[in-house]
């Protein structure tokens, strides 16, 4: 699972905050309407990349989510969560 880091721009963090998101919660979608991703990936309007990185829990942009979206009539909440970052 990837880590995002986070900044608040130009200024320096006492303390980074690292983000992880996983994208089980669409695998499983995915499996309930007995689709494959390249299923996804047409229905969506996807490239392999941006597959390959939704497969690995890489970050992906906002419009790759909207599309996913769309193409499944879900919200961004039920193809995605957040891992808390258990380094604390």
């Amino acid at each position: 699972m990837e880590r995002l880091c986070v900044s608040s721009g130009s200024e320096p963090l006492e303390k980074e905050i690292i983000m992880a998101i996983s994208y089980k919660k669409l695998r499983h979608i995915l499996l309930d309407k007995n689709m494959m991703k390249k299923d996804l990936e047409e229905a969506a309007h996807l490239t392999h990349y941006q597959m390959y990185k939704i497969a690995n829990d890489k970050h992906i942009t906002t419009d790759v989510v909207f599309a996913i979206c769309n193409a499944l009539g879900v919200k961004a909440d039920d193809i995605m969560e957040y891992v808390p970052d258990d380094t604390e």
